[in-house]
């Protein structure tokens, strides 16, 4: 690696300058990007707020940080960090099998609903030769009435999982 050259004439190489404020060649090249005078370490030094080795920047020194701000910032660490714990273990319980997609579910028994629906309402039809002539198209009418309320009342019932929706967190 090529050694830093000087700042300019006469003046302390990058080297020099990075050691009297501790930091790193390439924090200086940024600092100086930024305004900071590269003619001597005093002048940087006073740009960066040192005095005496403690840091002074009167910029920085007069907005002290709140503790009720870094009480903020970790709490929003902890929920942000909570919040992929809880995605890294759906996609981790998901990949293992031990969750079911729902759609596929509402699907399969969306399918078995309409089945059973043929079925239940056949079975007033299929009553019709085993009943007088007489009651036959009234009782085949009633029954008929009967599955057709008893399926709507089924079609709109709805598992407390589903009216509680995906808010609650898993475990």
């Amino acid at each position: 690696m090529p050694r830093p050259t000087r700042s300019g004439k006469g003046g302390p190489t990058l080297q020099q300058l990075a050691d009297a404020l501790g930091c790193c060649v390439l924090t200086v090249r940024n600092r100086a990007n930024k305004g900071m005078p590269l003619t001597s370490i005093a002048e940087a030094q006073a740009w960066c707020g040192i005095e005496e080795g403690r840091a002074v920047r009167p910029d920085r020194a007069a907005e002290p940080v709140a503790a009720d701000l870094r009480e903020a910032k970790i709490a929003a660490d902890i929920e942000r960090i909570q919040e992929s714990k809880r995605k890294l273990k759906l996609a981790n319980d998901l990949s293992e099998g031990r969750l079911v997609d729902v759609e596929i579910v509402e699907r399969i028994l969306a399918g078995m609903v309409l089945d059973m629906r043929t079925q239940f309402e056949g079975i007033a039809e299929r009553l019709r030769p085993r009943l007088p002539p007489e009651l036959a198209d009234d009782v085949v009418e009633d029954v008929s009435v009967l599955i057709r309320g008893e399926l709507t009342r089924f079609s709109e019932w709805r598992p407390q999982w589903v009216e509680a929706g995906a808010d609650e967190d898993v475990e």
